[in-house]
């Protein structure tokens, strides 16, 4: 009986850990990982049970599972601290309410073993669904809450202490237990439910900000195309003007045999042509906005634009969210050149369709980046690095993948879908 509760325990925690879990291996290499040292610590729980009892080894659990499945967790995950300890404390919570409510069916139910057991089954598989279904939104929570985390672990840590010490025994015996230990786990869910709702609607909040500085953008950069476009119009209104002048002083050059000299003027007059036409980056209206007024930035700042752009016709994502990504990487690489000689200011801008959509920002940088563990760059200026939030938030919610790189004096910033 005791050797299924530890087993149940073992299995259910580590399938939430894995559903909450940023790895930095491959999702099967992680289960792997997992669900292998899950079964080992179910061999050795015979042995222990064997060896110790029942009462001795329920002491000593959090040193046979706790510390093993951290350990574990640690190992495998991007994340370090407070937020790692946070998912497996979160984990134990869940299988003591799984716990506390099979429990509860048993003894309702006469005290039947089956009903025991049917119990932790069904209580465990709503948990996993429930939480795979909250899982998008507290990955945002984890990516996106920074600070607090000590104070969270704090709660659940006693809440911890007083179910598995203060208050002990895996079967609900005593009416005092069988009230206390269901009431902590509704408060401590509540916690949960707290944080859900506050993140919630800041995101919400968030979002309507973040909407309407991009309605902001957009219009600003379809202004700057459309004034763009009014003064080539414009110019070449006057040219066409000039042209029977310049067709004028052409066929006199030829009458009179000057024909290098009338070549000369004919390309002459073609580059300025060419100069005053605007210059279509592709096809889709707002990003096309949104390129020329970033790279008409980058021009006036001397930076040379080497730009590939070649879309799908179906994008991957809303084309206002993906033009806000191209305007934050090239923001920053705009800020980045403006710190290099000018000789050495360039940006490449890479888009390829197929497979699918994969993107690349590249400009060269007047110091070398520091990456952190995560693999993006760090600074220690106050408001550096929200473009780079922004597009990472988008990627997570797109399900697309970013990763920054630095070599040889370049910065890279790489999206694929």
């Amino acid at each position: 009986m005791y050797w299924f509760l530890f087993s149940y325990f073992l299995l259910l925690g580590m399938s939430i850990i894995s559903l909450f879990l940023d790895s930095r291996f491959s999702r099967r290499r992680t289960l792997l990982i997992l669900y292998g040292v899950t079964v080992v610590l179910m061999l050795l729980d015979i042995v222990w049970l064997y060896f110790l009892g029942t009462i001795t080894f329920t002491r000593i659990y959090i040193f046979t599972h706790h510390i093993p499945t951290f350990l574990c967790a640690a190992y495998c995950s991007r994340y370090r601290g407070w937020k790692l300890l946070f998912l497996v404390l979160s984990a134990v919570h869940f299988c003591l309410i799984s716990h506390q409510c099979s429990a509860m069916f048993y003894y309702l139910f006469g005290e039947r073993t089956w009903v025991l057991f049917l119990s932790y089954i069904l209580i465990a598989a709503l948990i996993l669904f429930v939480l795979y279904r909250l899982r998008p939104l507290y990955l945002q929570v984890f990516q996106q809450l920074q600070h607090g985390w000590w104070l969270l672990c704090l709660v659940l840590f006693g809440y911890y202490f007083i179910s598995i010490y203060l208050i002990p025994g895996f079967l609900i015996l005593t009416p005092l237990t069988s009230m206390l230990k269901p009431a902590l786990s509704v408060l401590v869910f509540g916690m949960y439910v707290v944080i859900l709702f506050l993140f919630s609607v800041i995101r919400q909040e968030t979002e309507k900000r973040h909407n309407a500085e991009l309605a902001a953008m957009q219009l600003s950069s379809l202004k700057s195309r459309i004034e763009a476009t009014e003064a080539a119009e414009h110019a070449l209104r006057i040219e066409r003007h000039d042209l029977h002048h310049r067709l004028n002083t052409i066929a006199r050059l030829i009458e009179n045999g000057d024909l290098e000299d009338a070549l000369s003027y004919i390309g002459s007059v073609r580059r300025k042509h060419e100069q005053i036409q605007p210059v279509c980056w592709c096809a889709d209206p707002v990003l096309n906005a949104m390129f020329s007024s970033y790279f008409t930035q980058a021009q006036q700042n001397n930076i040379q634009i080497d730009a590939h752009l070649d879309f799908p016709s179906s994008l991957p994502a809303n084309i206002a969210d993906l033009s806000t990504v191209f305007a934050n990487a090239l923001e920053n690489s705009i800020h980045a050149c403006c710190e290099l000689p000018r000789d050495k200011r360039q940006i490449r801008c890479r888009c390829i369709p197929y497979p699918k959509l994969m993107i690349e920002i590249a400009n060269p940088c007047a110091a070398p980046v520091e990456l952190n563990d995560d693999g993006f760059p760090t600074s220690s200026k106050s408001g550096h690095g929200l473009g780079l939030r922004s597009i990472r938030a988008f990627c997570a919610h797109h399900g697309a993948l970013v990763s920054c790189k630095y070599a040889d004096g370049w910065f890279y910033l790489r999206i694929g879908f």
